[in-house]
């Protein structure tokens, strides 16, 4: 995990000395500046980077054992669709819950720990705007999110997925303020287009399993009853376990 701090500092530092002590032309400045930029959107929006959080993307493990995880939920017409696929194959999965969708959905969130899923923080409004918050204003979010999901099934959740997977030096000081677990993911399905077709979902899914994947689903996709079908089918050919995020990373997913 970068001190980001830190590495501006000296990263500007040395640029200053070269570019005062030496001949350094203005234009190679200017490079190095929009380096710098490039390496701090690199860091932002690549979850995987660890410049200012290190979520957990994936287990460490042989066995052949994999988790699902939906985020954007609940949603009245979709998330009940997830549910019931599951429900036919008996997997349970990790839900990274919207607080505003809570708020609409609460039976629906209710149902998903009544069939033994997880449940985790993925802010109140994903808004996309989200990512320009002060330290307080994430906090107040997510500390909200918490306080529905606690209401309506009595879970303290110890989990927590950023929106978009974006993070930021606010974000992880946010994090840190409200003692989560942040999880990440090692294969995005990219299922949010609704035109995409099903086939090539599972496809892009079946091809970069590996033990100890985690998979990033979302509530959106009206196919997605048929894309879960094919992708537990395709990974019980291929001999993987589908288990629960918590199980699958040895943490406990509620304090």
């Amino acid at each position: 995990m970068l001190n980001v701090q830190k590495f501006t500092f000296i990263y500007f530092t040395v640029l200053y000395v070269l570019f005062r002590l030496t001949s350094i032309h203005y234009l190679v400045f200017l490079v190095a500046v929009l380096i710098y930029i490039g390496v701090m959107i690199y860091g932002s929006f690549y979850i995987g980077s660890n410049f200012y959080l290190k979520p957990i993307r994936s287990a460490k493990t042989e066995e052949k054992k994999i988790a699902l995880t939906f985020d954007d939920g609940p949603d009245e017409t979709i998330t009940p669709i997830i549910l019931e696929t599951l429900g036919k194959f008996d997997i349970v999965a990790a839900f990274f819950c919207v607080g505003r969708n809570i708020s609409a959905n609460p039976e629906v969130l209710k149902k998903m720990d009544e069939q033994g899923h997880l449940i985790g923080n993925h802010s109140y409004s994903h808004s996309n705007w989200f990512d320009f918050y002060s330290v307080k204003r994430m906090v107040n979010e997510l500390k909200e999110t918490d306080r529905l999901i606690e209401q309506i099934i009595n879970r303290k959740v110890r989990f927590f997925r950023p929106p978009y997977g974006v993070t930021n030096p606010a974000l992880a000081k946010a994090v840190k303020k409200c003692n989560y677990i942040t999880i990440g993911w090692n294969i995005r399905s990219l299922d949010t287009p609704k035109r995409k077709k099903t086939k090539k979902i599972v496809s892009r899914i079946i091809r970069k399993i590996k033990p100890g994947s985690i998979i990033l689903l979302h509530n959106k996709n009206p196919n997605i009853g048929m894309i879960l079908e094919k992708l537990v089918e395709h990974a019980a050919e291929a001999g993987y376990e589908i288990v629960r995020l918590d199980e699958l990373i040895k943490q406990e997913a509620y304090a």
